[in-house]
């Protein structure tokens, strides 16, 4: 039953990444291809790329994981019916996050008021199964708790690094900032939490571990068949028709009490500014009327005449720029050098497993820029062009294989197809030529 959804998924994923997109796909850009043709593709990466922090957060505030399927779902039911008012789009994560705690929270308010009025079936809870049964941790709902009080530039950098796991060029990339930027808003991120925790009462090598958690430790596996169910109704419900049996009423009911909240709040805020520029249109009237009503200044007598300016001094001449100088041969092969060995290395790790693909394919990518950097004829930089295709094409058939196997992820493989045609396109730039599939050079039997 998950192999119809897992092959769809990769068909949405091989269509996003073809051209001619200038670039990866990031979040934004895939919220404005569903915001504008309500493309099921970008709701479906969206879904499979955030999804496990969305269910770690529900995860973490309700005592059960059937309940916290119901408040995941209606946190995707709330998302595609405000998707086209989020206004920092390239912060759709930390805007998941903060729905998820709030429709979670809401679950549970729910959930205690309906336990007042039931009896409860100790029979039934002694034999409930115990994985059905999730005890989240205080600590857990503690940070989830703070988290959402972060200044938005930093809860976004944290939510993206440590709740989803993604590097900090990674994140870099997807905010559209340099990586030191995203470093140096986490860094503020995990003080004031661990300045938070501890006054809370956590001790502080807790709260230290705490702001520096990684994403696997704050998320949780989404199966197939909820992101295939929760993708169908969603749609469903994005187009006001009834999802049936796809969704619970619980989740429904959580959905429209949430989007119901945030039009209240809409309004509030909308009130405070109308209050606001009422205010001020007041006090600019009164100060209008005061500098008016006020006594005129007496006439102050002329100012004595000054002296005749001098004639400018003439400018000083500008300093003639430096030639920029031809850096030594030597530096250039000891660079070479340097880089072929860090990929080299980088490449056994990632064959292991162990290592990161962004990285390998940074390291060619400075590999390539090398070999240019020192060849001067035209046959030989065609052949660095050429072989950092090769390279390109090298991984994209390791990580394919991996997410085949289970061992690697669709996304890696994916954003290694995309790293593969750019590289294919500059070797086309360079020499006006294309160069032929890995299938078409391989020797006939």
């Amino acid at each position: 039953m998950e192999q119809e959804p897992m092959s769809r998924l990769i068909r949405s994923l091989h269509k996003l990444t073809q051209p001619p997109e200038a670039d990866r796909l990031r979040d934004d850009q895939l919220l404005e291809r569903f915001v504008a043709d309500r493309d099921q593709g970008a709701f479906e990466l969206l879904l499979w790329r955030h999804g496990p922090m969305v269910l770690g957060v529900c995860r973490r505030v309700l005592p059960t994981a059937h309940d916290a399927e119901d408040a995941f779902q209606a946190t995707w039911l709330t998302f595609v019916k405000k998707a086209g008012s989020i206004v920092h789009r390239a912060a759709v994560g930390s805007w998941l996050y903060q729905v998820a705690h709030r429709v979670a929270l809401r679950a549970r308010q729910t959930r205690a008021k309906r336990s007042e009025r039931e009896i409860v079936d100790v029979h039934t809870l002694a034999v409930a199964p115990a994985e059905d049964i999730v005890e989240p941790g205080e600590l857990g709902r503690v940070l989830d708790e703070e988290v959402n009080r972060l200044p938005a530039r930093q809860r976004v950098a944290f939510v993206l690094c440590c709740l989803e796991g993604r590097t900090g060029e990674e994140a870099a990339r997807e905010l559209g900032c340099p990586p030191g930027t995203v470093s140096s808003r986490l860094t503020r991120a995990r003080e004031r939490l661990r300045q938070r925790l501890i006054r809370r009462g956590i001790a502080p090598a807790v709260a230290a571990a705490t702001g520096a958690a990684a994403g696997d430790a704050w998320s949780y596996p989404v199966s197939a068949m909820l992101a295939d169910t929760t993708l169908k109704a969603a749609l469903l419900f994005s187009s006001g028709k009834a999802a049936g049996g796809a969704l619970t009423p619980q989740a429904v009911l959580l959905a429209e009490g949430v989007l119901r909240a945030m039009f209240v709040t809409k309004l509030k805020i909308a009130a405070a500014l109308v209050l606001t520029a009422a205010v001020l249109a007041t006090g600019g009237i009164w100060t209008h009327r005061t500098l008016t009503a006020a006594p005129q200044e007496k006439e102050k007598p002329a100012p004595a005449a000054e002296p005749p300016a001098q004639p400018p001094k003439p400018a000083p001449k500008a300093e003639a720029v430096p030639a920029a100088r031809k850096v030594p041969k030597e530096l250039l092969e000891k660079r070479l050098e340097v880089v072929q060995t860090v990929y080299k290395q980088n490449q056994a790790r990632t064959r292991s497993g162990q290592g990161l693909p962004v990285e390998l394919l940074s390291w060619s990518e400075r590999w390539l820029d090398a070999e240019l950097a020192l060849r001067d004829k035209k046959a030989d930089r065609i052949a660095a062009f050429k072989a950092h295709v090769e390279r390109t094409r090298e991984l994209e058939q390791m990580l394919t294989a991996f997410a085949k196997t289970g061992q690697g992820k669709v996304s890696d493989a994916a954003a290694a197809t995309y790293e593969r045609i750019n590289a294919e396109i500059r070797y086309f730039q360079a020499t006006g030529e294309q160069l032929p599939k890995a299938e078409e050079r391989a020797p006939r039997k």
